[in-house]
């Protein structure tokens, strides 16, 4: 599997990660996420992956403001710049509001 970690702009590779990794996709949640700062809101998307020794969550925020950053992470980041995975435990306590798969 391989999904994009980064900032950027729409049509902009900005500055961006390819970040390579076992797993298999088992859950899709698509919303509206709110910022820190109250008139900006993004669409969000959160990909839920089955690695061999855990759980992976791929969060991709599309801005909803023109000229604003798409911002796409991977977690669970484990120190610095690298990424690990969650048990079923840690998944679900963290992410089962949106993936029910989780919670089963």
């Amino acid at each position: 599997m391989k999904v994009q970690v980064g900032e950027y702009l729409e049509g902009d590779s900005g500055s961006v990660e390819e970040v390579e990794f076992e797993g298999e996709e088992i859950g899709l949640w698509e919303g509206v996420a709110d910022s820190i700062d109250p008139n900006e809101q993004f669409s969000a998307t959160l990909c839920l992956y089955e690695c061999p020794d855990g759980y992976m969550v791929h969060e991709l925020l599309s801005p909803l403001s023109p000229d604003r950053p798409y911002q796409a992470s991977l977690y669970p980041v484990v120190g610095h710049l690298g990424y690990g995975t969650y048990t079923k435990e840690e998944a679900r306590e963290k992410w089962g509001q949106c993936f029910e798969v989780l919670n089963s």
